[in-house]
């Protein structure tokens, strides 16, 4: 498995962009929604364990509260050859807890 990687806004890492799958999370969504654009999940951890469960190549945070750690392990960073990547919806992944990779 590889490591997830962190990417600048706009940046799309996908092995096809037509097939490229993405989750997103924005603090106004709902951790029971599907965690597209237009429905977005509300926390890290939800979006955390639905590109999982899609095998996601993109996983797009915007600005969340984060108040408890958010541990990244080897099955969240995809394969050598269609790695997932992390990004902040502006640019910039922060918050309050850490994010660690496992």
């Amino acid at each position: 498995m590889a490591r997830p990687s962190l990417a600048s806004p706009g940046m799309r890492w996908c092995a096809s962009l037509a097939a490229c799958v993405e989750v997103f999370v924005r603090a106004d969504g709902s951790d029971g929604a599907a965690g597209t654009r237009e429905r977005p999940l509300q926390t890290v951890h939800a979006a955390r364990d639905k590109a999982r469960q899609m095998q996601a190549d993109v996983v797009v945070v915007g600005p969340v509260p984060v108040s408890a750690p958010v541990v990244l392990g080897p099955q969240d960073g995809g394969t050598p050859g269609q790695p997932r990547t992390w990004r902040g919806e502006n640019g910039t992944l922060r918050g309050d807890a850490p994010l660690a990779w496992a």
